[in-house]
């Protein structure tokens, strides 16, 4: 029997319903990817008793959430980025249904999350549109239950339509547990970009337009697409993220950083999905959207398949254990194993708690030592010891910390 587990894409832009589309395995004698059968969930069909109301946009994100209830079939995330809980008619503040479906892919049960329902307690403004864009991100904070995140592309945080992303920790019920925002003044995001020299997302950036859970290196890693950025030619951000969901390290693609040709309304980031180990390296790879680009002619649209580097292998980082301190300094010293067009390295120091880094610059191919000078009382606390590779698309590698 063909089991909505085996469902790999369900495919929903079509106002407010949502199919989903049971493909033939390629062991039937038909041609493979051609529909079995279908279920359509809407305000009519597919056993949902949910309450939809007019430009709703019901189905305009979808993710699948794994088994979250535990019966042994597979659950549905399904955006409404228009509906309007907590205000009134048509201030699309937008919400996220969890469908916990049967194996027919009707509806068992359904919970909401919105401004005033399912245990969210952060809060959504007018024309937020929560809902435009939905990834898993696996078990982030190691509770047993899958967590999810939501775009917001009209967050005003920080200025108008600058854009966000929600992590929602969910309960096995689809409730809210907790969750974080990301955005242009939210989620450790603005120190982070200050941290790497970038500029935090600005003026109808769109910023949660798309969504993709990826994971390197063991680490979860979020894609967001930002298809406003630079007057609409277009970026997706690669976000590291803490098990709070918070940001721990970045690292923008973008016409420069990454070498991508993009013109002005481009709006390169307007649908991001991770494509696995397409080059069958370590790394997941990434299929962007760029549907305003102009090859061939006018608003023809393309996709960029975004092959992101290998992150070095960085051995031998520790403090010197001939001089770990020496007044008020500290010695480190690090080997790259693996330069992959690697510009610089950085070693970079932190009290615990702290937000800001003390850094030195090693070159690729040295296993130099660096002698940081460090202000009073440093050394007397605790320090998280970081190595932050500067080249497009490779994040930080935390390394081990201590106390002193």
């Amino acid at each position: 029997m063909f089991h909505i587990n085996n469902l790999h894409n369900v495919l929903a832009r079509a106002g407010v319903s949502l199919f989903l589309l049971f493909l033939l395995p390629s062991l039937l004698l038909a041609q493979p990817g051609t529909v079995l059968s279908h279920q359509k969930i809407s305000d009519t069909e597919g056993s949902f008793t949910g309450m939809l109301e007019d430009m709703d946009f019901f189905g305009v994100s979808v993710a699948m959430l794994g088994d979250l209830d535990g019966d042994g079939v597979s659950d549905l995330a399904v955006g409404a980025s228009h509906d309007d809980d907590g205000g009134s008619v048509n201030t699309q503040r937008g919400a996220v249904w969890v469908l916990f479906l049967n194996m027919d892919g009707t509806v068992k049960a359904h919970q909401k999350i919105s401004d005033t329902q399912g245990g969210f307690t952060g809060t959504l403004d007018n024309v937020d549109q929560f809902g435009t864009s939905a990834a898993t991100l696996g078990d982030l904070d190691g509770d047993g239950v899958t967590d999810l995140t939501m775009g917001a592309n009209g967050d005003d945080d920080g200025g108008p339509r600058r854009g966000a992303v929600w992590i929602l920790f969910l309960n096995s019920d689809g409730t809210v547990a907790s969750q974080q925002k990301i955005s242009a003044t939210q989620g450790n995001f603005s120190q982070s970009v200050s941290s790497r020299g970038v500029t935090a997302p600005v003026k109808d950036d769109a910023f949660g337009d798309s969504v993709a859970g990826l994971e390197i290196n063991g680490q979860t890693v979020l894609a967001v697409g930002a298809p406003g950025d630079s007057q609409g030619q277009g970026a997706v951000w690669i976000l590291y993220l803490n098990v709070d969901g918070t940001v721990t390290e970045l690292q923008k693609i973008d016409e420069d950083v990454g070498g991508l040709s993009l013109a002005a309304d481009d709006e390169f980031g307007s649908a991001v999905a991770n494509l696995g180990k397409l080059n069958d390296d370590d790394v997941p790879d990434l299929a962007v959207g760029a549907p305003r680009d102009d090859d061939g002619g006018r608003d023809q649209g393309a996709v960029w398949e975004i092959f992101l580097n290998t992150p070095p292998t960085v051995e031998d980082l520790e403090e010197d254990p001939s001089m770990p301190f020496v007044g008020d300094q500290v010695e480190v010293s690090a080997t790259i194993k693996d330069n992959q067009g690697i510009k610089s390295a950085e070693i970079c120091f932190r009290r615990g708690g702290d937000s800001k880094f003390l850094k030195a610059t090693m070159k690729p191919e040295t296993g130099d030592k660096y002698t940081i000078s460090l202000p009073e009382g440093f050394a007397e606390r605790s320090y998280v010891l970081n190595v932050a590779v500067t080249t497009p698309c490779v994040g930080w590698r935390r390394c081990s910390g201590r106390d002193t």
